[in-house]
């Protein structure tokens, strides 16, 4: 398995020259997977993270994660399975709140001949109760004066067909 570790200080000079950074990650010929850690202390700042592979695209949690895998048949929400291209893969860091003081990071990427197991799936979402009949229509009121949508005059009563 193939190790790389990123570690540092972001400061707000960091950021006023540029909102994203990318750390480079070496993915060999043939890796089954791809896992990326990212730590800070999320009580003094914020870090994005997403990732791009030497084909493009591969997905972006924002800072709602602090951890991804991209394996061929699956991969973290947010982030897009599929073959691991051999080669630079960039960890993207979006600078998003970052303290006068500077902020620590350390980023730790793994990439794996074989593919973990996927993690187990979320709970189904829960029933939604089927909708109510549809009512039926009426012809407008005479007492409406031509705005049935917001009179009240008259209850509605169908008639059977």
């Amino acid at each position: 398995m193939a190790q790389v570790v990123h570690r540092g200080r972001w400061t707000l000079e960091d950021r006023a020259d540029g909102f994203y950074r990318e750390l480079p990650v070496e993915v060999p010929d043939g890796a089954g997977a791809l896992t990326v850690r990212l730590a800070f202390d999320r009580s003094a700042g914020v870090l994005d993270l997403g990732c791009f592979g030497p084909d493009g695209f591969r997905g972006w949690s924002g800072g709602a994660r602090d951890s991804f895998t991209i394996t061929p048949g699956w991969a973290t929400p947010g982030y897009l399975p599929g073959p691991l291209e051999g080669g630079i893969w960039h960890v993207c860091l979006g600078l998003h709140r970052v303290p006068a003081g500077g902020l620590e990071y350390e980023v730790v990427a793994e990439a794996g001949i074989g593919a973990p197991p996927a993690p187990p799936n979320a709970p189904p979402p829960p029933t939604v109760p089927a909708r109510p009949p549809r009512r039926e229509t009426c012809p407008p009121s005479p007492a409406c004066a031509g705005s049935p949508a917001t009179c009240t005059a008259t209850p509605c009563t169908p008639t059977a067909r």
